[in-house]
């Protein structure tokens, strides 16, 4: 037990030598999941959305003033979704939106009133939206239509009201029939009525904190614990240390242990800031459960079980780090540890379920973020414990291996 006290405090004092080290185990994770919490985890107020209206120009216009005047007064936490601004032509309404001034124009036609008030035809409005930032034109397209949809509802009562009057004054309706006619007359006006309800525990930027969160120690696990357990064998025969084992009492094992040991540890350790600093940043108490602790060490040491492989069969520490990288990079991308498994394609999204780290940090969402229990999810924790294990057993193999060739 001496030999692996050794090499784990050996390991510790070289560890933090190394400002590089320190930097990508510490500081990097610390700054990406602070960043991207800070900046997708705030609950941001709504931001009015500028619309260029080119209103009706000849005869009655009172629906299209009604529909801007009512447009001006939509409101979301108190602040105007709308910020309207009115043009005498198509051109320079246009010029707006082209420069990014406008995020929408609505041009109506000049039979706009006329054509829903005397029945000629629909009411026409031309809408015209800005399609080159993806994630503005969404919101705003949704915005326009939610409300062009509510003055659709409105232009309905009144159309069925004026209908009801015209049949009564060319009959005599009883009650029970005119309730009738008016429903038939709604339900052809309004064929679906949807309601909408919305789930929601608690706030989305907490989630969102929370996701970014577990990334960070993801970045963790997976580059720094993969490519600094990736040169425990092939560094140790490079810097002599294995070699001169043979003169001493101290075992092999205990050198590998001892290495192991100072990686995970090391990783437990960045985790931990990492969800200091968030508690720090945020003012919010996170408390992982114990089942969550025992993922994060068995996906921490699912890395250093990689890493452990890959110095076994490479024969320097620079080729066994850039196994290392070339693995980690595309990993953290196709398996869900950037992104959300959702927006992955199917294949990546198997591929997550099933390679450790990733698997047991869904494992860890699961509970940490949408508090649900991890029963449906025990296959896949199952399976990334056993090949962890696995990754484990062929490592000491291969240092065996190496061991014996020295």
């Amino acid at each position: 037990m001496k030999g692996i006290y050794a090499f784990l405090w050996k390991g510790i004092k070289e560890f933090f030598s190394s400002k590089e080290a320190v930097f990508w185990t510490f500081i990097f994770p610390l700054i990406f999941g602070l960043l991207f919490a800070g900046v997708f985890g705030q609950e941001n107020p709504p931001q009015s959305i500028p619309v260029g209206i080119m209103p009706e120009e000849e005869g009655n216009t009172t629906l299209c003033n009604i529909f801007v005047e009512n447009m001006k007064k939509v409101k979301i936490e108190n602040k105007s979704l709308f910020q309207i601004y009115t043009y005498s032509t198509e051109d320079t309404a246009l010029s707006k939106l082209k420069s990014g001034k406008m995020k929408s124009i609505l041009i109506f036609d000049n039979n706009f009133t006329e054509n829903i008030t005397y029945g000629m035809g629909p009411g026409r409005i031309k809408v015209i939206l800005d399609k080159r930032d993806i994630q503005d034109y969404q919101f705003v397209s949704a915005a326009i239509a939610s409300y062009i949809s509510q003055f659709e509802n409105l232009i309905r009562k009144i159309k069925i009201n004026v209908t009801l009057s015209y049949i009564n004054g060319y009959g005599n309706f009883s009650e029970e029939e005119n309730t009738y006619v008016e429903e038939w007359l709604k339900s052809i006006a309004k064929p679906l009525d949807i309601q909408e309800n919305i789930y929601k525990s608690e706030s989305s930027a907490r989630i969102t904190r929370l996701w970014y969160l577990t990334a960070a120690i993801g970045i963790t696990f997976v580059f720094s614990g993969m490519i600094s357990a990736s040169s425990l064998i092939s560094g140790e025969i490079e810097r002599g240390t294995a070699r001169r084992l043979f003169t001493t009492k101290t075992k092999p094992w205990e050198m590998l242990a001892g290495n192991i040991l100072v990686v995970l540890i090391i990783q437990l350790i960045s985790a931990a800031i990492i969800v200091i600093a968030f508690i720090l940043m945020f003012q919010e108490i996170i408390i992982f459960p114990p089942t969550v602790i025992l993922m994060l060490i068995a996906a921490a040491l699912s890395t250093v079980s990689l890493g452990l492989l890959f110095s076994g069969i490479t024969k320097t520490q620079r080729a066994a780090a850039g196994i290392a990288n070339a693995i980690a990079w595309p990993i953290s991308f196709i398996t869900g540890i950037f992104f959300p498994s959702f927006l992955l394609p199917e294949w990546m999204q198997d591929i997550g379920d099933y390679f450790p780290a990733s698997a047991l940090l869904r494992g860890i969402r699961m509970v940490v973020i949408y508090h649900q229990g991890i029963s449906n999810y025990l296959p896949q924790i199952a399976s990334a414990v056993i090949l962890t294990f696995v990754f484990l057993a062929l490592g000491a193999i291969a240092f065996r291996w190496r061991m014996r060739t020295l």
